[in-house]
């Protein structure tokens, strides 16, 4: 990164080698499958809504986005992936919109301390990880595509944050529509999550016709007076049953001034 001394390098010799492959195994290390949740009931067909009305619902979070251009909240993670359901994560997340640069730090559990960066412009494209127990001795610097990388996470870190999140529903929505595709929408009113007033709806899509579409189902709560993402949760058919298979609350977000401007973090607008 630019202005920090360069971290220990692993790929070459064999103490790297070793170094690389115990650090990783404590980076990817797994835990044993959860309950799960039943899968929500399908929405009626009297009750499905219009294409319109989905666009129209999430329209607000594409407008909260486009005002974000530095900036921070914490993500509460629980996915599933191969086949496992992955250990619950909490992240403290800072994206700076342009130049793209993400960091993620990890707080509490088996990964407390870990940190992973990831800027367009650095380390040619490649993230860099810190993993947790190594006191800051240790960076691995990995394709954030990559096996590697992507072995506990459905998304990749340089897919981290708002602007994402709009492209990905976005982009859903935007194959509906070209493709001629039937959606099932439904308003789920307001609900509290994290103490956050937010507004809740869902789409169940056909995701068996096209893989590209985001989810077989999917909610997405905006918190009811910012318009930016509380909850998100999504359900697909894995290992022949329909499995919620991320499941995302978000908290705490904050506007963020440039990275040498004096003064604090503002609540998002």
């Amino acid at each position: 990164m630019s202005g920090e001394r360069p971290g220990r390098r692993v790929a070459g010799g064999p103490w790297g080698g070793r170094l690389a492959a115990a650090a990783l195994a404590a980076v990817l290390a797994s835990a044993a499958p959860a309950d799960e949740p039943a899968a929500p009931a399908p929405i009626p067909a009297g009750a499905a809504r219009s294409l319109a009305e989905a666009e129209a619902a999430l329209a607000p979070l594409r407008s909260a986005a486009a005002t974000l251009e530095r900036y921070t909240y914490v993500l509460h993670k629980s996915e599933w992936k191969n086949g496992r359901q992955l250990p619950p994560e909490t992240i403290a997340v800072t994206v700076r919109v342009e130049p793209r640069e993400v960091t993620l730090k990890w707080t509490g559990g088996r990964k407390d301390g870990q940190v992973v960066t990831w800027a367009a412009e650095q380390e040619n494209g490649r993230l860099v990880a810190t993993p947790a127990g190594w006191g800051g001795a240790l960076r691995l610097r990995l394709d954030p595509r990559g096996a590697r990388a992507m072995r506990e996470s459905r998304h990749p870190v340089c897919d981290t944050g708002v602007g994402a999140i709009v492209s990905a529903f976005g982009g859903t929505l935007d194959l509906v529509r070209s493709r001629g595709y039937e959606l099932a929408f439904a308003d789920l009113g307001e609900q509290l999550v994290r103490g956050q007033p937010s507004r809740c709806v869902a789409l169940e899509l056909p995701k068996e016709r096209d893989p590209a579409l985001y989810a077989r189902r999917a909610e997405i709560c905006l918190d009811a007076a910012r318009h930016l993402p509380t909850r998100i949760r999504a359900w697909d058919v894995e290992n022949d049953a329909m499995r919620l298979v991320e499941d995302y609350e978000y908290e705490q977000w904050r506007a963020l001034g440039p990275p040498d401007a004096p003064g604090t973090a503002r609540p998002a607008p």
